[in-house]
């Protein structure tokens, strides 16, 4: 059901809560995708970690090396828990997801 079809309040209120759900969902929000919130802020720390790297003057390149070294663990890690997930059926649009990230079969190949 769509807001347009909504002919009371509670209606609208039952189809704005659903679409809520399913936007806190996509964004790894729902109680079911906690480990995905502490993968995906380690991927975010690296990444920072890694433009901290480079920006210096002149870069710090053992410290860039490293830190692509562990945001390529911390992506295998994403895209194994994005496996998982579709195993346990969270929701149909991660295999499109996966799909993207894994277009190459990259991690997929890491990980064997």
């Amino acid at each position: 059901p769509h807001f347009e079809n909504a002919s009371s309040v509670d209606e609208l209120h039952a189809v704005h809560k659903k679409y809520l759900s399913a936007v806190l969902a996509r964004c790894f929000l729902g109680p079911k995708a906690v480990s995905m919130i502490t993968v995906l802020n380690g991927c975010l720390d690296t990444i920072a970690f890694f433009c901290a790297a480079i920006s210096n003057d002149p870069p710090a390149l053992p410290d860039a090396t490293k830190a692509s070294m562990a945001f390529s663990k911390t992506a295998l890690l994403f895209v194994k828990a994005i496996r998982n997930l579709i195993k346990a059926n969270y929701e149909p649009w991660l295999e499109d997801l996966l799909l993207r990230l894994d277009m190459s079969e990259f991690y997929t190949r890491q990980d064997r």
